[in-house]
Parts: structure tokens; C-alpha cells; sequence
């Protein structure tokens, strides 16, 4: 018996169960509306992202309360309707979502789908996270087109959490005839897992420097780590007894008290305070942010679960209808983000492209969710099979479109594995780029004076020991940066800032070794370039180094790895810009440390950067294409001392 039918308080009867609660689809809403509006570069979102993790509460709650009333109430325990219904669930809109980007990048964007196609079979696998993770890749840090699928991550922590907890609650059941026990054993364990996955997060991301010398997509990305949320919901479940949730009976709940009303409204206060200041690499949140964000979610769930005024806010129609469409909207908007960058992908401004990313995500999921979602869920797969079999689509059965259609993104997928690239990619390390001689130039450029080499300097350019590759796609950069440098050669070593503008210092220079990576740590490179400098590895006549947007640089490391490039002809030291918390850190290290040195010469992005917002992109750190341009003739002049 309920509290409230002990004490005579007032009931009120929610919906049957088996549907969600309404209020926590105007919940869901927040979480999907956060994520798009930081992904689309809304300014005031920074902590969008977090938005996952209040999906991942609610997932918890919803689930574990239909495994509650179905089978720690009912005492049967069926993991194959379960799994069934998931499927139902899920796989209609994933399927979309997958075909619909294969298509568009094998006709857009063909040079990475050698990379796209491993996401792929992650990501139909749900198996993302663990793909990124044994693969080193970076969740906060990219360069270039993002991967496509990276989103899918959080579905595949989800589909994991559905399929191990079942197995917990299934053998608790099975094992355990009381049904207090059950429900005791089983808040024990989700309060254990939870803890451990906090400790995990906090622990693990401690004793790995992240965020601030460290990448934390390891931690962000693991499911051993970032399933606190899924657990906390469920605890909250079992301690509702999944009242209106997957039953065969009605169930009453208590309407939220004052004290609960103003709790939750505190709580949902501070939870969108989260999500629209909160800097995704802050250290706090590694350590115990992410498990705050989840208790909050909690907090709200655990109000909006009840009638009251939170409910009642939550359940307004507009936030409802999009929080049930949250599953595909989730889907289709990081693709949409990914092909439609404002500046590269199209010619418009940040609020024509904002509105043309939010109407083609809306429509893509208006489809998914009426032609897709809705038809499998309420009819099972067979009837809209036999629904798609018998329509005709011109003069063509759908079988046949099917096939062709199929056929064609197997021939798009697998055929580009054995051809040449279409172009060169700019991320790996060691490789020695050179302006293509071929390439026209737009801008007058007047004869450069000739330079004099270094004595001892071996011509780069004819050394076949480093591949060289051309860029075709190499700007032309302004002619007083060009004059004297086509007889210099460069190295880069650096993260993806530098990464960038590959392409115009290639047309500057005679040629750039470039050592920079996506997501390279100072703590790492540093070092990298020390051994380098020591065992004479380098040859270029200038030396340009930018490091410091991924972490705290450390002194000590900058210092051995300047006086390691005394030999160098010229050192050029950017002066990172990285709207974190380390920036005045940084900034103090490469002041202090070029000042003790007379070959290096400071180039000062960091005041560029500020000065010039639309060198930027939505992060405030890595460059859009006329910040690329910018950044090389920066390189450019202070290499020849101007």
C-alpha cells in the first residue's frame, strides 16, 4: 500500500501504465533541445553536452521501472519480450540514420570513408564508445570534418546498460522469492555500480592528468565510467516501486508536496544553470561534475514523476511533442551539424546556416518518427514490411528500389578501399607537404629575393627518405609573407590549431614536415620534439611550435625542448588561445620561457585570435578557413622578422 492510501492523502491517477511519464518527456525535451543548441554553436550553451547525461537518467528511471513492475512485481522474467521491444524501439531509427549517412558521405565527403567505415560497423554494433576508446579518439578535440556517427556513443552506453541490467534483474528475480528482498538487493546493487562508475570517472581521470594534461574522452567515452546516470535513475525506480510504469494495473502516487515542488524546481533551476555555463575540459567536472549533473536529473525526475507544479510545466504539449520525437532529432542533428558548417560546407552566416541545420534536422525526424518509429512500435516489424512490399513507387516495386539502392552504398563503401585517395589527409605525423607547382596563384606576387640557407642545411625537397605530398587544395597567402620563404623549409609540431593551416603554410613555404596531430598533448609532444631535436631529426630552416590548447603546458618540458632546438635556425613560439582555464597559465609558460632564449621568436596568436573572432570556430580554439589563412601569414611574418 502506497503512502498516500495509508494516510488518507489525496490521489491522483496517472496515466496507464506502459506509457511514459508525460512530464518526463518534457524532460527529455531540455536534455535533446541542450545538446542540439551546443553542437548547432548556440552562444550560452557550453554545457550542453551534458544534456546526455540527463537522457541517461530518465533511460534509467523509465527502464528499470518497467523490469520492476513486470518482473520484480510480477515475478516473470521474459528478456526476449524485453530485448524484443527495445529493438522495436530503436533499430527502425538507427537504420535511417545509418543509410541516410552512408549515402551522403560516399557522394560528399568519399576521403573518409576509410575512417567512416569502421564507425560504422561500431556504430550497428553498439559498440561506439569502446571503438573511440582502444582507437585514442577525441570526443573535445577535432580538426576537419567531425566523424559523422560520434554521437552514437551514448546510444551504444545505453544499449550495453540494456542489455547487462535485465541479466542482474532477471537472476535477482529468479534467485530471490521475496519481493522486498529483490527490490533491496537490487537498489544495493545499482547504489554499488553507480559509486563505481564515479569513482572510475573521478579516479581514473585524476591519475590521468585530464582534463587539463590529459584528453578525458577515455573516461567521457567508457561505459565503466559514465553510467552513473543510467544507475542512479534506476535506484530511483526501485524505490518507486515503477509506479505508472510497464504494469498490468493501474497505480496511484502522491501529488509532489510543497517542500518536493520547491525542491525540484530548484533542482531542474541549477540543472539548466549546468547546461548552458559549464566548459566542457573544467577539471571539477571529471571529478564529480558528471555524478552532480545525474543527482540533479534525479532530483527533478523523482518531483515530475508525481502531479504537481513541476509535472505540470514539464507536461505542456509543445516540450511533450518533442520529447517524444527526442530519439530521432538526437539522431539526425550531429549529421547535419557535421555537412552543413557555416563557412566551409555553405556560404551563409551563423544564423542562416543555425536555421537551415534546425529545419532539415526537424524534418528528418518528423520522417523517422511517423514513417519509421511509430509504425514498428505500435505493429512490429511484418505488417510495415508487408506495408512496404505492397507500395509501388513509380513503376518500380520497393523490393527492387531497395535493392538498387543497397547495392549502390555497398558499391560507394566498398570500391573507394581500392582506388587512390581522392585527396591527401593532413593528420598524419612525419609527413612532408609541398605546394603544388601546378596551382595558379589568384594574387600578384612580386619576385622574392633569394634566400641564403643555413650552412649545413640538406635539401629537404629532394630527400625521398619522407613522402612527400602535394596539396591541391593549398591558398595562396598574401605576397609580403611569401617573399624570401619558398627556399625555407618548416616544421610543425603541434596540435590540431596548427593542423589547420597545413595546407596555407605549404603554400608559403618550400615545404612543411608537419608533426602535428588532433588532440596532442603538450605533455607528449614535448618530449617528442626533444628526441627529435637530439637525434637530428630536423631539418627545416624554421621550427614552429603551438602547443597549449589541450592542457597545461609544462615549464620544465617547454624549457628542455627549446634549449634541445638550439641548433635551429629560428624557433617560432606561438602563444596559445584557449578560452579554458589554463590560458594565463599557458601564456606565462611560453612568455617566460622565450625570454630566456635568443633563437625563439613569440608569435602572438593569442592576441590575433582575440581580436579577430571570425578566425574561430564555435569552440573558440580551432580555425575556420579564415582563420587558417590568417594563422599561416602570422607564421609567415614573423618568420622573416616583420
Amino acid at each position: 500500500m502506497d503512502r498516500a492510501e495509508r494516510t488518507g492523502a489525496p490521489t491522483r491517477r496517472v496515466r496507464r501504465p506502459g506509457a511514459d511519464l508525460p512530464a518526463l518527456d518534457g524532460l527529455r525535451a531540455v536534455a535533446v533541445v541542450s545538446v542540439l543548441l551546443y553542437h548547432f554553436g548556440v552562444e550560452g550553451m557550453r554545457g550542453g553536452f551534458l544534456g546526455v547525461d540527463v537522457f541517461f537518467v530518465v533511460s534509467g528511471y523509465l527502464i528499470t521501472g518497467q523490469l520492476v513492475t513486470r518482473w520484480v512485481l510480477g515475478g516473470q522474467v521474459s528478456l526476449r519480450t524485453f530485448w524484443t521491444a527495445r529493438a522495436r524501439r530503436l533499430l527502425p531509427g538507427l537504420g535511417a540514420l545509418l543509410v541516410g549517412t552512408t549515402a551522403t558521405i560516399t557522394v560528399l565527403d568519399r576521403g573518409q570513408l576509410s575512417l567512416f567505415r569502421g564507425d560504422l560497423a561500431a556504430a550497428a554494433t553498439y559498440s561506439s564508445n569502446w571503438w573511440y576508446v582502444f582507437h585514442e579518439r577525441s570526443y573535445f578535440v577535432d580538426a576537419g570534418r567531425p566523424p559523422v556517427l560520434q554521437h552514437l556513443w551514448s546510444l551504444a552506453v545505453e544499449e550495453q546498460f540494456y542489455l547487462v541490467w535485465p541479466l542482474i534483474v532477471g537472476a535477482v528475480v529468479l534467485l530471490c522469492a521475496c519481493v522486498e528482498t529483490r527490490l533491496r538487493m537490487l537498489l544495493a546493487a545499482a547504489l554499488a555500480i553507480a559509486a563505481a562508475s564515479s569513482l572510475m570517472m573521478g579516479v581514473g581521470s585524476a591519475l590521468s592528468h585530464a582534463p587539463q594534461a590529459g584528453d578525458p574522452s577515455r573516461w567521457y567515452f567508457g561505459s565503466d565510467s559514465h553510467v552513473m546516470g543510467l544507475l542512479l535513475g534506476a535506484a530511483l525506480a526501485l524505490t518507486h516501486r515503477g509506479a505508472g510504469l510497464g504494469g498490468t494495473r493501474d497505480r496511484v502516487t502522491a501529488p509532489a508536496r510543497g517542500g518536493h515542488t520547491a525542491l525540484g524546481f530548484a533542482a531542474l533551476a541549477l540543472l539548466v544553470t549546468m547546461l548552458s555555463r559549464t566548459d566542457e575540459l573544467s577539471e571539477w567536472l571529471f571529478r564529480w561534475g558528471f555524478l552532480a549533473v545525474s543527482l540533479l536529473t534525479v532530483t527533478v525526475v523523482a518531483v515530475a514523476s508525481r502531479p504537481g507544479p513541476l509535472a505540470s510545466v514539464l507536461e505542456r504539449p509543445v516540450l511533450r511533442g518533442i520529447g517524444r520525437r527526442s530519439y530521432a532529432i538526437y539522431l539526425w542533428h550531429w549529421p547535419v551539424a557535421c555537412f552543413t558548417r557555416p563557412g566551409v560546407d555553405l556560404p551563409v552566416s551563423d544564423g542562416a546556416a543555425f536555421a537551415l541545420r534546425l529545419g532539415l534536422t526537424l524534418l528528418l525526424a518528423e520522417a523517422t518518427y511517423l514513417w519509421l518509429e511509430q509504425p514498428v512500435r505500435r505493429h512490429g516489424w511484418r505488417p510495415v514490411w508487408h506495408l512496404v512490399v505492397g507500395a509501388r513507387i513509380g513503376a518500380f516495386r520497393a523490393p527492387t528500389v531497395i535493392t538498387v539502392f543497397v547495392a549502390a552504398l555497398v558499391a560507394g563503401v566498398v570500391m573507394p578501399a581500392t582506388a587512390a585517395p581522392l585527396e591527401p589527409r593532413y593528420e598524419g605525423r612525419g609527413t612532408v607537404y609541398v605546394a603544388d607547382p601546378g596551382r595558379p596563384s589568384s594574387l600578384h606576387v612580386e619576385p622574392a629575393a633569394p634566400a641564403q640557407s643555413p650552412p649545413g642545411r640538406r635539401d629537404r625537397k629532394a630527400d625521398t627518405s619522407a613522402p612527400r605530398t602535394p596539396l591541391p587544395h593549398a591558398r595562396p597567402t598574401p605576397p609580403h609573407s611569401r617573399q624570401g620563404l619558398r627556399d625555407y623549409d618548416l616544421d610543425v609540431y603541434g596540435d590540431s590549431v596548427p593542423l589547420g593551416a597545413i595546407p596555407d603554410l605549404a603554400a608559403t613555404f618550400g615545404s612543411v614536415a608537419n608533426h602535428a596531430a588532433v588532440g596532442a598533448q603538450s605533455w607528449a609532444l614535448l618530449p617528442q620534439l626533444t628526441a627529435d631535436a637530439q637525434a637530428g631529426r630536423l631539418d627545416g630552416d624554421v621550427v614552429l611550435l603551438h602547443t597549449g590548447d589541450n592542457g597545461v603546458i609544462d615549464r620544465a618540458q617547454l624549457d628542455s625542448a627549446i634549449s634541445a632546438l638550439s641548433g635551429a635556425a629560428r624557433v617560432v613560439l606561438a602563444v596559445p588561445y584557449v578560452p579554458r582555464e589554463w590560458q594565463a597559465a599557458n601564456r606565462s609558460s611560453t612568455l617566460s620561457v622565450a625570454a630566456r632564449h635568443r633563437n625563439v621568436t613569440l608569435m602572438a596568436w593569442d592576441q590575433a585570435a582575440r581580436s579577430h573572432p571570425g578566425y574561430l570556430g564555435p569552440d573558440g580554439i580551432h580555425l575556420t578557413p579564415s582563420g587558417e589563412h590568417a594563422y599561416a601569414s602570422l607564421v609567415a611574418a614573423v618568420s622573416i622578422g616583420r
